[in-house]
């Protein structure tokens, strides 16, 4: 399947002041007269603000119900051979539409089957009725090794450390998996604070389509930038394709950048990737406030601080680069799996490792409670666990891209310790189910360069609103992401 690449920013309108009427003198009123006729209005309008009010107060929280329809954005390959796996974390088997538009196809998935699309152009994956809850897709490839996990629509996405210069720059691509059109606006952090973009505000997304949205044209710049894209309508699901290109270098480098869904005061980065090159952490500091952020190392047996390490200052609504090379590289890193960042305020941030003539990036992990799965290429690979909530323990189960199972275990985790296991080298489908605590959890493939598939948690039911009788603004239907 092949599809062109389709639209380019679109800019709200911009509406004209309205100019205002003045008003006639038209006689004067007796003042009982003007009491007889506003009197009832007043009662009126008051009892049915106050009816209104109650109706407000009385509406409850949205009620969780089956969810019927999933759909996944899978970002564009970042070259011929990266392929979508599609598969299930439940017990349903069938066919799932992958695809755009007309041109989607059916895909068998199920607890022993793995389904594959090898299109490198980005795609939506559909599922409907006992499929829907569990759908997992992501996008994968080798030489240099790659994963993005295919995501579903959302509110809000932040991307920290995108490059707008000749030597770093990045791609957004915003897929509408919906059938009528989206909008989405994306404002940008630098260095110095924030960025006027408006050819970044209004972006329209045709339904079933996608736009890509390269920043080095739009927004020329050398220094790290953070994106956040937030849907004013519809549905979207945002991606970034992140590419280094060192001048007198050899041939540039691609990986995905993950996003994340907020800031947040406390985040831990897992996989950290092997060999020679740099490696950049970025910060951005949406708030009001200075941001104070200090750094922790992550290993199996601990979680700490390194001697005389100086903590990171933020300033508001900014974008700061450290490098964390030296960190990584001393003897105090020797077996460290990921970075815990704390901060006096909230943050986003990015691990981005250039390194081997590769490209990888960690970013913060979303917790993990209930079973989640990603999808990861052939390679050497680990689990990576981290901040388990108490004491307890994580369900692992592994399987090849044709569904076959090749390991079942279960991994016991506790606080304020990590752990790193070992996994089938062949293994493309892994899934872990916590009991008893919750944690956060990424899988690392290295050999040809280094993949890092990082678990968050699965759609699985939707959200009914709690409708009543009453003012027409109450009605209205909700769902996760949306």
């Amino acid at each position: 399947m092949s599809h062109p690449s389709t639209g380019q920013p679109t800019g709200r309108p911009t509406g004209r002041p309205t100019g205002r009427r003045s008003a006639t003198r038209r006689g004067r009123l007796e003042v009982t007269a003007v009491l007889a006729v506003l009197a009832p209005v007043l009662t009126g309008s008051l009892l049915l603000l106050g009816g209104a009010e109650q109706e407000v107060a009385d509406l409850g929280a949205p009620k969780e119900t089956t969810l019927r329809t999933a759909a996944l954005g899978c970002p564009e390959g970042r070259k011929d051979g990266d392929r979508v796996l599609v598969a299930t974390d439940g017990e349903a088997t069938g066919e799932v539409r992958v695809g755009r538009g007309a041109d989607a196809e059916n895909v068998e998935v199920g607890p022993e089957s793995i389904g594959i699309d090898t299109s490198r152009a980005p795609v939506t994956v559909r599922a409907d009725g006992e499929l829907a809850p569990g759908l997992v897709a992501g996008r994968v490839g080798g030489s240099p090794l790659g994963a993005a996990q295919c995501a579903s629509p959302s509110a809000e996405t932040w991307f920290t450390g995108v490059g707008a210069g000749p030597e770093h720059s990045s791609v957004l691509e915003l897929i509408n998996p919906g059938g009528g059109r989206a909008v989405a606006d994306v404002s940008v952090l630098g260095s110095d604070g924030p960025i006027e973009a408006d050819q970044l505000l209004g972006v329209v997304v045709p339904g079933g389509d996608r736009v890509r949205l390269d920043l080095a044209k739009l927004l020329p710049r050398t220094d790290d930038l953070a994106v956040r894209v937030v849907t004013t309508r519809g549905r979207v699901s945002a991606s970034v394709l992140d590419v280094v290109d060192r001048i007198g270098s050899e041939a540039a480098v691609r990986d995905w950048l993950p996003g994340q869904d907020s800031p947040q005061r406390r985040s831990t980065l897992l996989g950290l990737a092997g060999g020679d090159g740099s490696r950049t952490l970025v910060l951005a500091n949406p708030g009001e406030s200075e941001a104070v952020t200090s750094i922790r190392l992550v290993t199996p047996e601990s979680t700490f601080a390194p001697r005389d390490l100086d903590d990171v200052r933020v300033p508001p609504q900014s974008v700061v680069r450290v490098s964390v090379g030296a960190l990584l590289a001393s003897d105090a890193a020797e077996g460290a799996i990921g970075l815990e960042l704390d901060s006096s305020a909230p943050v986003t941030a990015s691990l981005r490792q250039a390194v081997d003539g590769d490209l990888t990036h960690a970013v913060p992990l979303e917790r993990i409670a209930d079973p989640s799965a990603v999808l990861v290429p052939r390679g050497a690979t680990r689990l990576l666990l981290a901040d388990a909530e108490a004491t307890g323990s994580v369900r692992v189960v592994v399987r090849d891209d044709r569904g076959r199972q090749l390991a079942a275990r279960t991994v016991e985790v506790e606080r304020d310790r990590g752990a790193s296991v070992g996994l089938p080298d062949a293994a493309a489908f892994v899934s872990v189910a916590p009991r008893g605590t919750s944690v956060l959890a990424a899988v690392v493939v290295s050999g040809d360069g280094t993949a890092i598939a990082g678990f968050s948690p699965l759609v699985r039911a939707g959200l009914v609103p709690d409708v009543r009788p009453g003012l027409p603004e109450q009605a209205g239907a909700q769902s996760p992401g949306s």
